[in-house]
């Protein structure tokens, strides 16, 4: 029995699905069904941009720290199957 319109928009995304074009679709779904989510999203945003501006600046050590990373960390182990 095929899905009603409710059931697809929230039926969880298999690992097949998260192709990024499909992620965005899916959103766009979501958003159009519930109008709250875009203003949601919007309060969100601006919240991010808000700890961006009043966050300290990293520390002397932090940045040798980092400085100290290799160049290429590679692919974390988790994410690594999506790639292949």
């Amino acid at each position: 029995m095929p899905l009603s319109a409710s059931e697809r928009l929230l039926a969880p995304l298999s690992a097949s699905d998260c192709l990024p074009h499909q992620e965005v679709e899916y959103a766009q779904r979501l958003l159009d069904a519930n109008p709250d989510l875009g203003q949601l999203f919007g309060v969100a945003q601006r919240s991010l941009q808000m700890v961006r501006k009043t966050r300290a600046a990293a520390s002397r050590a932090s940045v040798s720290r980092a400085r100290e990373l290799p160049e290429t960390l590679g692919i974390h182990p988790l994410l690594a199957h999506r790639s292949r």
